[in-house]
């Protein structure tokens, strides 16, 4: 009964993050190219965000098949609903944990 609660929550929090951090991505074209020509602008940030929701599918389609490839029809259902928990815990606690990383390793002049 551990097993599929942990690996749902473990696989839904890593794939969080992993989109939370090519987040990043988007808002570094947002900076990076802000006062550039409105066309380029905006075409870069239009490509960013559907790049972005088709990682977001991808990820969400290779979390159901480690679920599905894991554990061969004993407890998906369980596994499914931890995954869910799982990715609203990582959305939860990253913010948290990347001011608590970004004090450690980057320093402050």
């Amino acid at each position: 009964m551990f097993f599929p609660i942990a690996t749902g929550l473990g696989i839904g929090y890593i794939l969080t993050s992993i989109f939370l951090l090519s987040l990043g991505l988007l808002y570094y074209i947002d900076f990076r190219y802000k006062y550039a020509k409105a066309l380029t602008y905006y075409t870069y940030l239009s490509l960013g965000v559907v790049i972005l929701l088709v990682f977001l599918l991808i990820l969400i389609n290779f979390a159901k098949l480690i679920i599905s490839n894991t554990f061969f029809g004993f407890s998906k259902d369980i596994a499914y609903k931890y995954l869910v928990f799982g990715i609203i815990w990582g959305v939860i606690t990253f913010p948290y944990l990347v001011r608590k990383f970004e004090k450690i390793y980057i320093k402050r002049k």
